[in-house]
């Protein structure tokens, strides 16, 4: 009876390092998401800032570049992050079109 009680606290110890190894990955992997996230969103706000600067120099090629790389990383945002850029984005299409 002694056995069973330590076979299955054993069993039972395992069960909750492994429950707690899986959950120290899953962590690991939506931090680094969030991290990916929150760069793709800043690398977009800069290509934004560049292409002002771009304009305010009449450097309408270069604009249109940096504005061109805006947009693309703007399609890889999360909703609530396209938000804080759409309507520099939109400024600078209607500037450039």
């Amino acid at each position: 009876m002694i056995e069973e009680i330590v076979k299955s606290s054993s069993r039972l110890i395992l069960a909750l390092i492994v429950l707690a190894a899986l959950m120290s990955v899953l962590i690991y992997f939506v931090a680094a998401r969030r991290r990916a996230s929150e760069k793709r969103l800043e690398k977009c706000k800069r290509a934004i800032n560049n292409a002002k600067k771009a304009l305010d120099s009449n450097d309408i090629y270069k604009a249109k570049q940096f504005y061109d790389g805006a947009r693309n990383l703007y399609n890889g945002l999360k909703a609530k992050e396209k938000k804080e850029v759409y309507s520099s984005l939109m400024w600078l299409y209607n500037k450039l079109k």
